[in-house]
This record gives C-alpha cells, sequence and structure tokens, in this order.
C-alpha cells in the first residue's frame, strides 16, 4: 500500500470497532472473522498502529534534525576544501606529491561520492607535509590555508582539517544509519496497516453473513 493512504487507517478502524461493537450489542454473540480477528484483536491491533505510526513519526523528525546537523557540518568543510586545493595547487604544483589533485564536489552532491574525493584531498596535504621543506620553496610547511574569518585571515592547518573531516564523516553515518532504522520501522508499521487491512476487507460479508438483510447495522457498515 502507498504510504501516504496509511495515516486513514487509525479513524476508519474505529469506524470499524464502534460498528462491531453494536452488531455484538445486538446479537448478544462475539463476532469473528473468518481469519479469527476478534474485537479485541483489532483493538489491540490499532494500538500497535498507534505506537508504530508515533515511532516513526519521532523517528522521521530525528531524520531532518541529522540531516540539517550534516548540511551544517559539510560547509566549512567544502570551503576549506576547496582553498586547500586551491594552496596546494598554488604552493606545491612544482612537486609530484600533489599528483592528480581531486576536484571537489559540488555542496550538495551525495556523501558517498563526496566523502572519497575529500579524503583524496586530505591525503594529498599529508604527502605534502611530509616533503622536506626545499623540496616546497613556495611554501612553510607543515602547510597552512588561509581562510576568512569575520574579515581576518587564519590559518588551518591539516590535523583542523581531518577533525572537521572526521565530524562530517560521522554526521554521514548517522544519517545513513537512522535512514535505515526509519525504513524498517515504517515496513513494521506498514505490515500492521496490511493486517489490519486484510481484517477489515473481511468484516462487510461476516457480518452481513450475522444479520438478516434490511438490518439497520447492515446499511451504515463502515467502508474501507
Amino acid at each position: 500500500m502507498p504510504t501516504g493512504t496509511l495515516v486513514d487507517y487509525v479513524p476508519t478502524i474505529k469506524l470499524f470497532l464502534s460498528h462491531w461493537n453494536s452488531v455484538e450489542n445486538t446479537t448478544q454473540t462475539a463476532l469473528v472473522l473468518t481469519n479469527e480477528m476478534t474485537h479485541d484483536g483489532l483493538t489491540d491491533l490499532l494500538e500497535r498502529i498507534e505506537a508504530a505510526t508515533a515511532t516513526v513519526l519521532t523517528s522521521f523528525n530525528g531524520q531532518q534534525i541529522l540531516q540539517s546537523t550534516r548540511q551544517r557540518v559539510q560547509k566549512p568543510v567544502h570551503t576549506m576544501a576547496k582553498q586547500a586545493r586551491t594552496s596546494l595547487k598554488g604552493l606545491a604544483g612544482n612537486t609530484d606529491a600533489i599528483g592528480a589533485l581531486p576536484d571537489i564536489p559540488a555542496v550538495t552532491t551525495n556523501p558517498a561520492k563526496y566523502l572519497p574525493a575529500v579524503r583524496d584531498l586530505a591525503d594529498t596535504w599529508a604527502r605534502v607535509n611530509a616533503l622536506p621543506q626545499a623540496a616546497v620553496p613556495a611554501a612553510t610547511l607543515p602547510l597552512t590555508i588561509p581562510m576568512d574569518q569575520a574579515g581576518a585571515i587564519v590559518q588551518k592547518t591539516h590535523g583542523e582539517f581531518v577533525a572537521a573531516l572526521g565530524a562530517l564523516t560521522a554526521a554521514v553515518d548517522e544519517v545513513a544509519s537512522n535512514a535505515q532504522s526509519l525504513k524498517e520501522l515504517r515496513g513494521q508499521r506498514d505490515a500492521l496497516h496490511a493486517t489490519a487491512r486484510a481484517a477489515l476487507k473481511l468484516y462487510s460479508p461476516t457480518v452481513k453473513g450475522k444479520l438478516p438483510a434490511g438490518h439497520a447495522l447492515l446499511k451504515n457498515l463502515p467502508k474501507l
């Protein structure tokens, strides 16, 4: 079933349960569906659906927060990476250490493609830092990169870049982990809805078999 239709199941189930009560009060017998679902069983299922729906919502909201955190952490890493590439190319371009200096993907690029490029850049920076000073006359090793901070120039080190990259990696991992958890929670909720739908489809024919044609309760059977 499409996920978007599932929010209607809670009020729908409540309508069925109310009608179910009326049928049992009228017939003075318990109504059991052909799949053995009872009023109590559907009530329990409703409670599980409500709990599962709340859990999904909590996880979904958490995912929005985690994605926002990842974006916030990624922006300074992206700015540093672009400047690091420019500095490496400009100051250590005479060395083989920079090799095939990686391009820095757009900040909106999927992390699966973004992180390898930025890690490659960090490794290149480390290789330059490992060179003898005489091999890089245009720079002072270990290489630092100039960044604008409130109108002032500050120098960022390789260690600071690696730390920021580590924070970004952790944020990316949290988003991926929660996304998998959210997927599983939605699957569990959807399975409960499928169970409810299967039972509710049996309700009308069961009631029709219990009550005489034309009975008032047959005129207001809840619809799925």
